[in-house]
């Protein structure tokens, strides 16, 4: 603090507030006694303040400049009050920095995962509609219908890289030879291939390495020309792509790996009716002037029927991309989310820089009138007090990009846990966003230093007494009430957020934990149907008769899956029929036994149901699904009708009904769910005697004895779990930061505003204390006048928060009601408390001060 406490002698501005004291009273006495004309009351000022043992002639210069003439002046004399002032200073632009830098990273995130989520040229034209076959990808980019037409997202079958003796799951984008070409990308080293050299018909061998999957193999140059192994297929790395990078399919994501399509990994994909995995997710550049309709329309001919009823273009990035519904409606609901709690987080900050900096320039209205008595303009005064609180919000600015750049780097390293790898997000700060926060804040200083010269405008030169200078300071207590609101708000959906990690990590999922595995498996593909079936049955034998395991059965995902599929289901063919949206799984015989998950009416699948298909498919559906299409009656023996993208209905005959689980998140009131039979799967679900985590090793060797090469690894439904509930605890440990930031600021503000209420009133302490006050009633008179901004302020916030809690609802257990009443109690006592605790150690010290030692200071 030592720093803070020098004061430089030789600066000539350093003793104008020595002086205003001793020349105040002179001035106001003679201006209010014979009226002095202004002008002559300028020229005895300059005579009279001439003299250098008072005030160096510069200063007055300085003082009386014209606001053009003395602009340069005026900045450098505002330079010098902010650093005569370090403490206050620092102090405000700490907390613009804060709140600035906050905001920026926040807004940066959500235009990277929502906004500017790919890296393209020309993204707003870019479309994005159902797979195709390579032909008919092949037709349509020969068409003419777009300017450009590639194709790519994340490859549909999984990618496994082998690294020694383990296999490991990656994240790897799947692309047309054409993509760099057609949409582009940069590569940080190395290159990125060209459409000639990675036709599908010469089935390619090249791979380019996402830059952070490339720092786990070797430095950025020692990859290149290596050969890495991915699904028993040797590629060679020929690039490593930038670091700001977003792939195609949005969200900000960046993918680990970017394979061409290749017949390695798509052994069907010359065929013209290839099956889903082996299919092209067009990616195209619309044509000038062209609209989504009409390219549409043209786009029809070219597709059979089925695919003609189901085509959809969407663009590729944007706000326009995002559904309703599903993942798309949770993404949006998280983003605006966060961006509201970051922006009342701003505005706390601001508002408690605003109150220091209202404090500061009330101190300092004597100076004014001084000022203003030498013959200085109202525009004068106007001038150097915004222009010095306007330097501060520049500062405070320039912190807050520092903050928002190691925010941005720190938020860059964190992996996302999704299923069974790990997301990684590539954003900056936006100079649009910057600009806007930088502005606000710097905004928020000037009009708060504009205020006090208002006062003096408002009341006049000689109608502006001490006892005005040091009236009530309401535009602080206004601001504190505001920063109280806020605070409450981020208070309370902090206890929320913590109650909602709590509520989830105490709810059973509905089905087997810790010893329920996903082990994986990988097929080669291009084997022969009939191979891959007999190998499969000999991994199948191989875990069934492994000592540790109870049941084995397969699905084609498992709950908390990131995507799945959603036909409509009616409850018969006619119009009259009762309509359900439903979540569809493939599971196979056994796999509600292996789960836990209870069979309330009916059976489950068995093998004799893929040995001898019936005529119609089969499912066993929850009983939410159930009630909502058969009400109270027995859904077992009846018949659903299936309808997906515009197909003719398929009948489902119902075996079963289950339990109701969560599907989508964890604590989530369970969705619709219909269970269809799978005759295969490249997975297998197992249910072990003891702790899953401990036996996927033996079970990984036991599928390499069955089938070399085709154990994938896995994983226990417990760290599946685990990764599920990862966004509940982010989100609420990201709260707490906001809460807690907001409270300490508004608590900061508070203390501020005691000590200035306190130092104003010294002298009416004494005065009551010598009159027969007791120290008690002292400490209650002062505590009870600075409660009601606290009072006020969380009865507002709580009430505010109540009412946006609605846009929350989605995000926490179905058990927890956003709507909390006790939590909103509790909320308003901590901030009544906490405030309590503040003003009675504030105002305790004078209460128990004598009179006369008061009197004697002041």
């Amino acid at each position: 603090m030592a720093w803070f406490g020098r004061k430089r002698r030789d600066d000539p501005n350093d003793d104008i507030a020595e002086e205003i004291g001793y020349h105040y009273s002179r001035i106001q006495a003679e201006l209010e006694k014979d009226g002095t004309d202004a002008d002559e009351a300028r020229a005895a000022a300059r005579d009279r303040f001439g003299d250098p043992s008072l005030i160096r002639a510069q200063t007055v210069d300085a003082v009386l400049a014209s606001p053009v003439d003395g602009l340069a002046r005026d900045v450098r004399y505002a330079w010098r009050s902010i650093w005569r002032d370090r403490l206050t200073s620092v102090a405000v632009t700490l907390c613009l920095g804060l709140g600035i830098g906050v905001v920026v990273t926040v807004f940066a995130l959500v235009d990277a995962v929502m906004l500017h989520d790919v890296t393209a040229r020309q993204p707003e034209r870019l479309v994005r509609f159902s797979s195709v076959s390579y032909p008919i990808w092949r037709e349509v980019r020969d068409s003419g219908i777009f300017d450009e037409v590639a194709a790519g997202g994340q490859c549909a079958s999984p990618v496994r890289w082998r690294q020694g003796d383990q296999l490991r799951p990656i994240v790897a984008n799947c692309l047309s030879a054409n993509f760099w070409d057609a949409i582009g990308g940069t590569a940080a080293f190395g290159r990125l291939w060209t459409g000639n050299e990675t036709r599908l018909e010469s089935n390619p061998r090249v791979i380019v390495l996402g830059h952070r999957f490339s720092r786990r193999i070797g430095t950025d140059r020692e990859v290149l020309g290596q050969t890495l192994v991915l699904n028993d297929v040797p590629y060679t790395v020929i690039g490593v792509m930038s670091p700001t990078y977003r792939a195609i399919q949005g969200y900000g994501v960046t993918p680990d790996v970017f394979i061409p399509f290749n017949l390695d990994l798509h052994p069907q994909a010359l065929d013209r009716s290839a099956p889903a995995r082996d299919r092209f997710w067009p990616v195209a550049r619309l044509r000038p002037g062209a609209t989504i309709e009409s390219t549409r329309q043209q786009l029809v001919p070219m597709l059979d029927e089925a695919q003609a009823s189901r085509l959809r273009l969407t663009p590729a990035s944007g706000l326009a991309k995002y559904a309703s519904e599903g993942f798309d409606r949770a993404v949006v609901i998280v983003a605006s989310v966060i961006g509201s709690i970051a922006i009342l987080f701003m505005a706390i900050a601001c508002s408690n820089a605003a109150g220091m900096l209202l404090a500061r320039s009330t101190k300092r209205i004597p100076q004014h009138q001084v000022c203003r008595a030498l013959g200085a303009t109202s525009a004068h005064l106007v001038r150097q007090q915004v222009l010095e609180s306007s330097m501060l919000g520049l500062l405070g600015a320039g912190t807050g990009v520092l903050v928002c750049a190691a925010s941005a780097r720190l938020a860059s390293a964190v992996e996302i846990p999704v299923q069974d790898v790990m997301l990684s997000m590539a954003f900056s700060p936006n100079l649009g966003t910057i600009a806007i926060c930088a502005a606000l804040g710097a905004g928020s200083t000037a009009v708060t230093g504009f205020w006090p010269i208002l006062q003096i405008r408002r009341a006049g030169l000689a109608g502006m007494s001490v006892r005005a200078i040091n009236g009530e300071p309401k535009a602080r207590r206004w601001l504190l009430a505001i920063q109280v609101c806020l605070s409450t708000v981020l208070l309370f959906v902090t206890q929320l957020a913590w109650q909602n990690t709590r509520v989830i990590g105490a709810q059973s999922p509905g089905f087997e934990v810790e010893r329920a595995a996903w082990v994986d498996v990988v097929f080669d593909r291009r084997l022969p149907p009939a191979e891959r079936t007999a190998t499969r049955g000999r991994i199948r034998q191989a875990l069934e008769q492994h000592p540790d395991v109870e049941s084995v059965s397969w699905a084609w995902y498992l709950p908390f899956q990131a995507a799945y599929g959603e036909p409509i289901l009616r409850s018969q063919s006619g119009e009259s029929a009762i309509e359900v949206k439903a979540i569809e799984q493939g599971v196979g015989p056994g796999y509600f036994h292996t789960l836990g998950i209870g069979v309330l009416d009916g059976r489950e699948f068995v093998d004799r149901d893929i040995l001898q298909p019936s005529e119609s498919s089969i499912a066993v559906i929850n009983s939410t699904l159930a009630r909502r299409v058969f009400g109270s009656q027995s859904a077992v023996g009846l018949t659903l009708w299936r309808h997906v993208d515009g197909r003719p209905p398929v009948p489902i005959h119902v075996v079963g009904v289950s339990a109701d689980t969560p599907f989508r998140v964890p604590g989530e009131t369970p969705p619709p769910l219909i269970h269809t039979l799978a005759s295969t799967s490249s997975s297998f679900v197992v249910r072990t005697r003891h702790n899953a985590s401990t036996a996927i090793t033996e079970l990984s060797r036991s599928i390499d004895a069955a089938a070399p090469g085709a154990a994938g690894g896995g994983y226990a439904f417990s760290d599946r779990v685990a990764k599920a509930s990862f966004p509940a605890r982010a989100l609420a440990v990201l709260f707490t930061f906001f809460g807690v930031g907001g409270v300490l600021l508004t608590t900061t503000a508070l203390l501020g505003l005691v000590s200035y209420n306190v130092a104003r009133r010294r002298r009416e302490i004494a005065l009551r204390l010598a009159l027969g006050s007791t120290p008690k009633q002292i400490v209650t008179l002062l505590v009870g006048s600075h409660l009601w901004p606290v009072a006020a302020g969380s009865m507002a916030g709580s009430v505010f928060a109540i009412g946006l809690a609605w846009r929350y609802a989605d995000l926490v257990a179905n058990s927890l009601s956003p709507f909390d009443l006790v939590g909103a109690v509790g909320v308003i006592a901590t901030m009544l408390t906490l405030s309590i605790i503040v003003v009675v150690a504030c105002v305790r010290r004078p209460s128990l001060t004598s009179p006369s030692d008061i009197l004697t200071a002041e």
